[in-house]
């Protein structure tokens, strides 16, 4: 079976799959893959927006169900997380909304709305309507990305689909290695400075 053809049996599960983990890439990934005429834009944006929705309202609910009790077992948590917590406390409809745009954060927001006493309808609400605004403006960065490829490579259909795979995991795994290390150096900063 062809690379092809197995990305057109399994493509829309992998995305809903990887966009749980890793929203952006797949979107990039199924921006260029529509593309290349291989995946539906519709069907692309619709599972990882699924995708995104299971990892972020799950967080909410772990929030919801367990967030006290861990801040209570482990105060260092609390201390380290109360001024973001405050902010969010205030700001919960816009926090709600732009929980996909704060890239490093998308952990942290949906457990300290999970901890608030924002009501999960209001919560669902303005995060629905943030994630389907990512979702398109991401996913036609995605498509957008596939043009301009297409512009400076020539006709990409010659070029092995597989490469073009490889290199956006790739630069997804670097960024995201990027933010990992940029969130440590900013948790050591805070602790001194604590």
């Amino acid at each position: 079976m062809s690379f092809t053809l197995l990305i057109l049996k399994f493509g829309y599960p992998l995305l809903y799959l990887g966009s749980i983990v890793e929203g952006e890439a797949m979107l990039i990934l199924g921006g260029l893959l529509v593309h290349q005429g291989i995946l539906s834009l519709p069907w692309v944006f619709t599972c990882v927006f699924l995708g995104v929705f299971t990892w972020d309202v799950g967080w909410f609910f772990a929030g919801r169900v367990y967030g006290t009790r861990v801040l209570t077992r482990f105060p260092h948590i609390s201390r380290l997380s109360g001024g973001m917590r405050r902010v969010v406390e205030k700001r919960r409809a816009l926090a709600s909304f732009s929980i996909r745009f704060m890239y490093g954060f998308r952990i942290f927001i949906p457990v300290a709305l999970g901890i608030s006493p924002i009501p999960f309808r209001t919560f669902l609400s303005y995060y629905i309507l943030g994630a389907l605004a990512w979702v398109c403006t991401i996913g036609t960065a995605g498509y957008l990305f596939g043009t301009i490829l297409e512009t400076f490579l020539g006709h990409i259909r010659h070029y092995e689909l597989r490469v073009i795979i490889v290199v956006v995991i790739l630069i997804a795994v670097f960024y995201q290695a990027m933010q990992f290390f940029e969130r440590r150096v900013r948790e050591r900063n805070f602790e001194k400075n604590s």
